[in-house]
Formats: C-alpha cells, structure tokens, sequence
C-alpha cells in the first residue's frame, strides 16, 4: 500500500552511479541481447526467443507499473546512460513484496546491483506500507546470494524447490527477507 500519491510515469531514482528509470520499448534490444541464457541460468524467467517477445513484455511491465503492481525500472548508467539491466519490485501493494535484479554480464563487477537494491528499497521505506521485502534466488547462485548478504538482509536458508517454465531447469530457491524501517 502507498503512503503517498506516486507519479508512476515519471518515477526515478539516482544514485552515485546509475539512474532507475521506469521501464520502456526504448530498452527493448538491449534487453534482448543481454536477457540470455547466461543471465538466466539461475533465474525464473526463460530468454525471450525474439525481440517482439520482449516488446510484449516490456508493454505488459508498462501496464502493471501505471496500475501499482510492479515497479519494474532500468538501471542506466549515470554518465553515459548506457543500459546496464532492470530492478523491480514485483507486488509492492502487498506486505511482501518480492525484489528483483539483473545486471547484464560486462558489468556485473562495477558493482551497479549494490546501489540499485539499496536505493529501491530506501524508496520502498519512503513510499511504500510493507513487512519486508523478499529477494529469492537460487543458493548456487553465488553472486546474486551475495548482494542481500552485504546488505544485511536475513535468511533461514530453507531451500524450496521451484518449477520453471523451462522443463529442464528446476531452481533450489532460498529467501532473503529486509525488514520495513
């Protein structure tokens, strides 16, 4: 639930290093190239297998951030406003709503994931009723288990077993919780 009126269209957040932006057709090669089997190989999601799914996608993002149920964002990069993946908050009118990251592969070491988690969820304590967020991820993830770890978030490392919409690949989910302040 809101605790105040949010323009929806024009949402954004800055950081040292990248900007949130609300999610456009405007990315839609950038997320497809870089939405790959790599990135996935841990996550939910299956690549898109052409670029009118992602555009189908993005639209459908577009539709659930003007009614409240995603906040789903790019991350740019500050200075050249090169695309380098997408933050969102799946649900956030619920007491858990789930935090997701993806951060294409040239970048993963600059570290861009570390502020765009952190700064979502300071936006989320501002603007948002909550319990806790959820971050879940797969435990053989290691790199993505390590940004609510450096943040201090919790876990009771009950791993949960997750079916996929690719048959092949079953996830060994865990989940971190961050308290609302």
């Amino acid at each position: 639930m809101l605790k105040q009126q949010i323009d929806r269209e024009s949402f954004k957040i800055e950081t040292s290093k990248s900007i949130l932006s609300p999610i456009t057709t405007q990315y839609a090669q950038d997320i497809f190239k870089e939405f790959d089997e790599e990135i996935t190989k841990y996550m939910f999601p299956i690549p898109a297998k052409n670029i009118s799914e992602t555009i189908d996608f993005i639209n459908h993002s577009i539709k659930k951030n003007l009614a409240w149920k995603n906040i789903q964002l790019v991350i740019l990069d500050k200075s050249t406003k090169e695309f380098l993946g997408c933050v969102w908050l799946h649900e956030p009118e619920t007491s858990t709503p789930e935090l997701w990251i993806w951060i294409k592969k040239p970048v993963h070491w600059k570290k861009y994931w570390f502020e765009a988690v952190q700064q979502l969820k300071l936006r989320a304590d501002e603007n948002i009723i909550f319990d806790y967020l959820i971050y879940p991820v797969d435990h053989r993830n290691i790199s993505s288990c390590k940004i609510p770890e450096r943040l201090w978030w919790t876990t009771d490392w009950k791993i949960e077993l997750k079916k996929t919409p690719d048959p092949k690949k079953i996830l060994e989910s865990i989940t971190y919780k961050i308290y609302s302040k």
